[in-house]
């Protein structure tokens, strides 16, 4: 707090390349708009094909860590008009992850990272490769495989600046194929990828998890961005004699901000549906998320 060095973004980009964090970043985590793309084309600037880690100045190789100290008050109503009130503090390891990603060569990306959880244990996050330019150029369309997030660009769990998460389930563990791509204004993606299920119909013998598809399509108007996406998701049955709870989801969110980057307002609404829940019974929610980046440096962001 008192003898702090700077404190970069993720510098696997911006040590390879000698460029600023702020030219991805409004704030970190938060991705800019030309972030946004570049993440989108496979870590690649525009009319790059792509090359080994092994042809490159420095290995991608990076350690992100986020601790702190929470402190809560809690003041409940325990009934017969009675209130009790507790408080906890407490050191939290949010998350301490190693990452690698960048290009494998011409027209190949990858993505692995792992990190330690609250108890210690090591997971597995993200480890997909992709090919890029299957057809057109700058990722018009690209086919990624293996496991990733699923999320719109600007409302993503993993690159929040809020210390709580989403209320709603904005970013996906997915496992399975996703096609994805760019061009001028639009960016867009479509996959099939593994449910969670496991059991089907009553008596059944077979179960294929490879079953949920998702798509969702951004459009960049002047310097903001709007977006829709659409989930269909298989859950185990609820009621005897079905092989599957369907769960639909459509998002819809907006990016709204000037040129500048140094100021944005996100909106944005979830409105769910599983078909056998009673009726009413759905689960809807809004948000409103706004940042502001208070100096040129992009150090301190409100």
């Amino acid at each position: 707090l008192f003898a702090a060095r700077p404190g970069e973004s993720l510098p696997l980009f911006a040590r390879e390349r000698q460029l600023p964090c702020t030219t991805c970043h409004m704030a970190y985590p938060r991705l800019n708009a030309f972030g946004m793309q570049f993440k989108q084309n496979g870590y690649r600037m525009p009319g790059e094909k792509g090359s080994s880690p092994w042809e490159k100045p420095s290995f991608p190789l990076s350690m992100v860590a986020n601790l702190g100290a929470d402190f809560t008050r809690t003041d409940a109503d325990t009934g017969g008009g009675n209130r009790a009130t507790s408080t906890v503090t407490q050191f939290r390891q949010n998350w301490v992850e190693f990452h690698s990603a960048g290009t494998l060569g011409p027209k190949q990306t990858f993505h692995f990272d792992s990190g330690f959880n609250d108890a210690g244990v090591l997971e597995t996050g993200q480890a997909f490769v992709q090919l890029d330019d299957v057809a057109g150029g700058d990722g018009q369309l690209n086919v990624k495989v293996g496991i990733f997030d699923g999320e719109i660009p600007y409302v993503s769990d993993a690159r929040r600046t809020t210390m709580a998460g989403y209320l709603a389930d904005w970013t996906q563990d997915n496992r399975g194929v996703e096609l994805n791509g760019q061009r001028p204004g639009w960016m867009y993606a479509a996959g099939l990828v593994n449910s969670d299920r496991t059991r089907g119909k009553d008596g059944a013998a077979n179960l294929n998890q490879l079953e949920n598809v998702y798509g969702w399509l951004t459009r960049e108007v002047a310097s903001s961005m709007v977006s829709a996406r659409v989930r269909l998701e298989r859950q185990d049955p609820r009621v005897s004699g079905k092989s599957a709870s369907l769960h639909r989801q459509v998002d819809l969110a907006a990016y709204l901000g000037p040129s500048s980057g140094r100021f944005a307002v996100i909106p944005a609404v979830t409105l769910e549906h599983y078909d056998d829940q009673a009726a009413g019974k759905d689960a809807n929610t809004g948000m409103l998320e706004a940042i502001a980046v208070l100096d040129p440096a992009s150090k301190w962001a409100l």
